[in-house]
């Protein structure tokens, strides 16, 4: 059962989601190979048809969504990421990678140490 929310604050949070995704440069089908859920669920959220559960967020979360902003609207203080450039491209790549790459390139930097 998703979140329970008014039909305005659903088209908001359905916004957000959409914005999510879109800064992270991801299509829903680069999502959807990363979380176990079906496309016409997350159309249904990102049109604003349903309301999204915690669960998805925070399979989303891991993914590089900020949750905070998709329900609240407001951003995690960015400013205060103390990540390098260099750092903060390696956590998009990572964050854009499926779930079983994800692991592999995990063990193989472990490996290094």
């Amino acid at each position: 059962m998703g979140i329970i929310m008014n039909n305005e604050n659903l088209k908001i949070v359905s916004e957000r989601l959409k914005s999510e995704r879109i800064r992270l440069g991801l299509k829903q089908t680069d999502v959807l190979k990363q979380i176990d859920v079906a496309i016409s669920t997350f159309s249904n959220y990102e049109n604003g048809i349903r309301s999204p559960d915690i669960e998805f967020l925070l399979k989303l979360a891991e993914l590089g969504y900020d949750a905070g902003y998709i329900l609240t609207g407001k951003r995690l203080d960015e400013s205060s990421s103390d990540l390098t450039e260099s750092e903060q491209i390696w956590l998009e790549i990572y964050r854009k990678l499926p779930k079983d790459d994800r692991e592999r390139l995990m063990k193989m930097a472990k490996s290094l140490l």
